[in-house]
């Protein structure tokens, strides 16, 4: 029993070709493969439908139980072929399991092509030569009753071993190259540490603002805005004015964009490092200054395209819940009279910002 005798000669009927064929689609990578009508009834001059690159087909199945004469198979293929205008796809795929020579595949290109239509054409030995691989013996098993061999397992069992590999070696490759993203994250710009940083992340562990960092900055623009600028540090230079301003006649001018991690990392550090000495002040007024100082800051390195103010004033809520009470709360800074205030404060009167801030802050009062 061969593959090549047990395709010539079919005894298993049209439903079971048209079933394989679709198999064979499958097998060699073409998409919404759809069988018409393999069960019987009109098919509408197509036994399958399918695509690949862009492009559409037909499918037919001529698969004869007796050998029949290029006349037969063109005729067939003929009628077949109507199938591409009626259906308004791009081309043919033409299963025959009859042998075809180089000049009667020609001869089926040439009519297709004079019809405007691509023909893809799986004559016998084409047919054999895919259920003879590796990846159709199981085609070739259920259709046909032909078992594989112990040369045909051991063949299998190295590809599939080679496959295991390959696939173990590319998910290796991005695991590390995962770590690799992660670790220059996260080392992006690290923060100088002191025992005074140390001390504040050990004594108040639950305390958010107690141990400001880059992922965690990051972290809060990318929840707070969602868009396609989240956790993204700026990388272009920009200025603050009215439309149609420069960099000579704006409002304000932030930070160099190369100077963002370095300004970044340098107001985190000062922040982190006095935390324990704002947690034990009896001084609303200082805390307030603190929190003020370090708004204004942010807001002035303006390490974001956009979102600074929303994540500036995420940032001072938690300072303030930390510093002061778990109950407090601060109303966002927005408004002309904000605008102002950090107009003073270009002009270094943080004054007018301090103020706000605590006008802002809603809890229990503090000596």
């Amino acid at each position: 029993m061969s593959t090549e005798s047990e395709i010539k000669d079919w005894r298993y009927g049209s439903t079971q070709a048209e079933r394989m064929c679709a198999q064979i689609l499958v097998l060699e990578k073409y998409e919404d493969v759809d069988p018409q009508a393999p069960l019987g009834g009109p098919d509408g001059i197509k036994d399958l439908k399918c695509a690949k690159s862009g492009s559409t087909f037909i499918a037919a199945c001529f698969f004869a139980s007796t050998p029949k004469s290029f006349r037969e198979v063109k005729k067939k293929f003929k009628v077949d072929l109507l199938g591409v205008a009626k259906e308004k796809v791009d081309g043919m795929v033409f299963f025959v399991n009859q042998p075809l020579t180089l000049t009667e595949r020609k001869d089926l290109q040439e009519t297709a092509t004079a019809q405007k239509a691509v023909l893809v054409l799986y004559h016998l030995e084409r047919i054999r030569t895919v259920l003879d691989s590796p990846s159709g013996y199981g085609l070739r098993a259920q259709y046909l009753r032909i078992p594989t061999t112990t040369e045909e397992n051991l063949s299998l069992m190295t590809i599939l071993s080679e496959q295991h590999q390959s696939q173990k070696q590319i998910i290796d490759r991005l695991t590390r190259e995962l770590y690799r993203t992660q670790s220059m994250i996260l080392q992006f710009t690290p923060l100088p540490t002191s025992p005074s940083t140390t001390s504040a992340m050990l004594l108040y562990p639950n305390e958010v603002s107690a141990n400001l960092t880059l992922p965690l900055i990051t972290t809060i623009h990318r929840a707070l805005l969602q868009n396609k600028f989240d956790g993204l540090l700026r990388q272009v230079n920009v200025w603050i004015g009215h439309a149609g301003s420069n960099p000579g006649n704006s409002v304000f001018v932030p930070e160099a964009w190369e100077n963002i991690p370095t300004k970044l990392a340098e107001l985190l550090a000062g922040w982190n490092s006095n935390y324990p000495m704002f947690k034990q002040s009896q001084s609303r007024l200082a805390i307030v200054r603190a929190v003020a100082s370090f708004h204004y800051r942010f807001l002035e390195i303006h390490p974001f395209i956009d979102g600074n103010g929303r994540a500036a004033n995420f940032l001072m809520q938690q300072q303030v819940r930390d510093l002061l009470a778990s109950s407090s709360r601060v109303d966002d800074l927005t408004g002309g009279e904000y605008y102002a205030a950090l107009l003073s404060c270009n002009a270094g009167n943080l004054n007018p910002l301090e103020q706000l801030v605590d006008n802002a802050i809603k809890c229990a009062a503090r000596t």
